[in-house]
C-alpha cells in the first residue's frame, strides 16, 4: 500500500479481515506494522470473498488529539482453496462431452491425455474455457483408451486430475 503523511510523521498500519456475509465483523490480521507491506498465510481463511481495511496512523509521533487516522477497505478478495469437480461426463459420438464446475474461481485450463501420452488442450462448447462452470469437448476417444485422464486448473491455480474411465462406462 502507499500511504503519505503530508508532515512526514512516523506511521503505524492496522490490517483487518472479513467475509463478505452479511453481518460479518471485522478480524485483526495484524497491528503495529510499520512495513508498507505485509504478508500472512492465507490458507488459514476458507473459501469465500473476503474485504481487508487498512488503517494508517501517526499517532506514535503524536499525542492523543492530534492524532489522525486514515481507513481504505479493499475491494472484495476471492481466496480458493478448492480444485475445481468434475459434474459429468458423457460419450458424445466418437467423443465425449464433459462438464465442470469450480466453486470459486473461473476455470483457466483444462487438458487431456490418452495411456499417458502428451497432454492436450480441449475446447470448451463456448469456445474459451474461462467460467466457471464449462462444457468440454473431446473429439475422439480410442476405444481402447486404457487411461483416460482430464487435467483441470482455476484462476487460483488450484489443479486437479480425473480419470473419465468410469464416468465414459456409464
Amino acid at each position: 500500500w502507499r500511504v503519505s503523511d503530508p508532515n512526514g510523521d512516523q506511521l503505524r498500519y492496522r490490517l483487518e479481515v472479513r467475509p463478505e456475509a452479511p453481518g460479518s465483523g471485522w478480524l485483526e490480521v495484524a497491528e503495529r506494522i510499520a512495513e508498507d507491506h505485509y504478508g500472512f498465510d492465507a490458507t488459514v481463511l476458507p473459501d469465500g470473498r473476503y474485504r481487508f481495511r487498512l488503517s494508517a496512523s501517526d499517532a506514535p509521533g503524536n499525542d492523543g488529539a492530534d492524532a489522525l487516522e486514515a481507513v481504505e477497505v479493499s475491494e472484495p478478495v476471492t481466496v480458493d482453496h478448492s480444485p475445481p469437480v468434475l459434474r459429468a461426463a458423457r460419450r458424445s459420438g466418437r467423443g465425449a462431452r464433459v462438464t465442470v464446475y469450480d466453486a470459486a474461481s473461473p476455470l483457466r485450463e483444462a487438458k487431456l491425455s490418452i495411456d499417458g501420452a502428451e497432454w492436450k488442450p480441449l475446447t470448451a462448447v463456448d469456445g474459451l474455457v474461462d467460467g466457471q462452470t464449462e462444457e468440454l469437448v473431446v473429439e475422439e476417444l480410442p476405444d481402447d483408451a486404457r487411461l483416460v485422464l482430464l487435467r483441470l486448473s482455476d484462476a487460483a491455480f488450484n489443479d486437479r486430475t480425473f480419470d473419465l474411465r468410469a464416468e465414459l462406462a456409464r
